[in-house]
């Protein structure tokens, strides 16, 4: 790239910073806009009954994560990142909130499984609460007269308190959705189905919100499961101790041996799961996994976190185990990518030497979070940022020796309430002689949408995906009540800052020239050589379910004339990031 180039990619970078800042200030500037709007519809009295409590249970409102007019639901699966607020309606909460709650001129409903590290207040309302809930902060429950004015001060832990409202009256009906998220499972019952495996069941231990919902200081990882495709055994054992607090400190270990993947990013468990076993399609690649780790994590504040982490694994190649799926009758699964790209046959089977072929890898791990997202699930506020690093080799014990980083920033600013902007931009880089099984692959879902899945590979990785959604509301579009309308553009690409690496990973055991080289790539080496046209573009349009557990995807490559290339569709369970 020459200094022209250079000068050019600066100059847009800058642009681009200058207008996140620029939409950030005019957002911000129509908070107290948006907030009029929402108490719209109350006499002049109620307002200022209404403001006056904000101000005083919620400190003016500066940390609402979101805001419910009429009944509403927390959902089991759902994390609240910041205060909710409710007006003139029930809201039931059967998920975590890790701030206040206040229902104005309306009731709350906390459910056995629900979890407020803050206050519930009800203004002109009750707090009605089943056996199992757990309030860290005060109960409120208050008039519109000062003197009607009650605090209590509970902490539900699995036991009813003789002064505890107990519910009087079901909750208005409201519409069930579905959570696809296989990360953040809460359920002791283990599925899974992928083409390595077949069926996997099992049970598991709860995750860690649950110990301490439940007043633990410790977490037990535990997970067995059967894979009746592959005919073995996977299983996960170990603990977690941490001291409680804002700025929490943990450590903890545990031995594994499972069926592992890199592709977590692109796609859930479950989601995946059901792809593969309706309409045999497997998003995923595989590798077993096998050895210990051993970690701690230290919150540096409410929405930040370190985690720090010492591995000791041995991978293998997993073949395909099953072509079965409901639907698909003459379709294949697509193999499944060896550890060494040599040892894969055209018909899918291992001709690896030595055989069986092993990898056993030591390495540091660091990563780096924050997390503002009012919403884990289908966020529309907030920053999420993570920074990833991995260390193998170099004195530990290790058949390869690299660093790999991982930089992932994504950005949900709404623009009122029907109108918001998502923007994630990833990258990911390495230096030595990085194992396949940790290539990085860009193209179709989650990806680049209008190519090819995984069309691209390589060692090096950029990517932006940008989604502009128009909520349509109800009663108003016509066929698209209820309904969100997206449109998207991607832009990305992978590739080797050595083009003899593929050619070099076919060999066993590398050439001691190859692995010398490597080592003297530096991590931000070959990327002053990727031009604008090198990226790879696609644009298109999605509509969604206003809860976002059901979208479709029409994507088109930009690469190629029109008529030169299809229009790729797909489906989703949840938003691509």
């Amino acid at each position: 790239m020459d200094v022209s180039d250079t000068k050019q990619t600066l100059i847009w970078l800058w642009i681009i910073a200058a207008l996140v800042i620029l939409f950030t200030l005019i957002f911000n500037n129509r908070a107290f806009a948006q907030s009029e709007n929402f108490y719209s519809g109350l006499s002049s009295r109620e307002k200022n009954a209404a403001r006056e409590i904000v101000q005083k249970y919620l400190k003016d409102g500066d940390n609402i994560a979101l805001r419910f007019k009429g009944d509403a639901e927390i959902k089991e699966d759902e994390y609240i990142n910041g205060d909710v607020i409710c007006l003139k309606g029930t809201l039931e909460i059967k998920g975590e909130v890790n701030g206040n709650v206040l229902a104005l001129y309306g009731d709350v409903e906390l459910k056995s499984n629900a979890y407020v590290k803050g206050d519930v207040i009800s203004f002109g309302g009750k707090v009605w609460s089943d056996e199992g809930a757990v309030v860290d902060g005060d109960v409120v429950e208050r008039g519109e007269s000062r003197k009607s004015h009650k605090k209590r001060h509970i902490t539900y832990h699995g036991m009813k308190k003789e002064n505890q409202p107990q519910k009087k009256h079901a909750p208005s009906e409201r519409k069930e959705g579905i959570y696809i998220d296989g990360d953040d499972d809460s359920s002791p019952v283990y599925a899974d189905y992928n083409r390595v495996d077949g069926f996997t069941f099992g049970f598991q231990f709860p995750r860690q919100s649950w110990w301490e919902r439940h007043k633990h200081n410790f977490a037990v990882i535990g997970l067995g499961a059967y894979s009746f495709a592959a005919k073995r055994l996977q299983y996960r054992l170990g603990l977690e101790r941490w001291l409680l607090g804002e700025y929490r400190f943990s450590l903890g270990g545990e031995f594994h041996n499972l069926t592992a993947t890199k592709d977590d990013w692109i796609i859930g468990r479950m989601e995946n799961s059901l792809a593969a076993f309706l309409i045999k399609e497997d998003f995923r690649d595989y590798y077993r996994r096998e050895g210990y780790s051993v970690f701690f994590n230290q919150n540096l504040g409410r929405r930040v976190s370190l985690r720090g982490e010492f591995r000791d694994d041995r991978f293998s190649s997993l073949e395909n185990k099953t072509n079965w799926a409901i639907f698909g009758k003459h379709k294949k699964f697509r193999p499944n990518p060896p550890l060494m790209p040599w040892s894969l046959s055209t018909d899918g089977s291992f001709h690896s030497y030595p055989n069986p072929f092993y990898l056993d890898i030591q390495s540091a791990v660091g990563k780096l979070t924050i997390d503002t997202r009012n919403d884990k699930k289908n966020p529309t506020r907030g920053w999420h940022i993570s920074a990833f690093a991995e260390r193998a080799g170099h004195g530990m014990v290790s058949d390869m020796d690299f660093e790999r980083y991982i930089l992932d920033i994504r950005r949900y600013q709404p623009f009122g309430w029907d109108e918001s902007l998502n923007i994630r931009l990833r990258a990911g880089t390495a230096t030595g002689t990085l194992p396949p099984m940790y290539w990085f692959d860009l193209g179709g879902i989650s990806t680049l949408r209008g190519y090819d899945f995984k069309e691209f590979t390589g060692d090096r990785m950029v990517l932006g995906n940008l989604e502009y959604n128009l909520n349509t509301g109800k009663d108003n579009w016509f066929i698209l009540d209820g309904f969100d309308l997206i449109l998207f553009a991607d832009a990305g690409y992978a590739w080797f800052a050595n083009e003899e690496t593929p050619m070099q990973m076919s060999r066993w055991p590398l050439e001691q020239e190859f692995a010398d080289q490597s080592q003297d790539v530096f991590p931000e080496d070959t990327f002053e050589s990727l031009k604008w046209k090198d990226l790879k573009t696609d644009v298109g349009i999605a509509i969604a379910s206003d809860d976002g557990d059901f979208r479709i995807n029409f994507a088109k490559r930009m690469d190629r004339d029109f008529g030169d290339s299809d229009i790729v569709i797909t489906f989703r369970l949840r938003q691509p990031f």
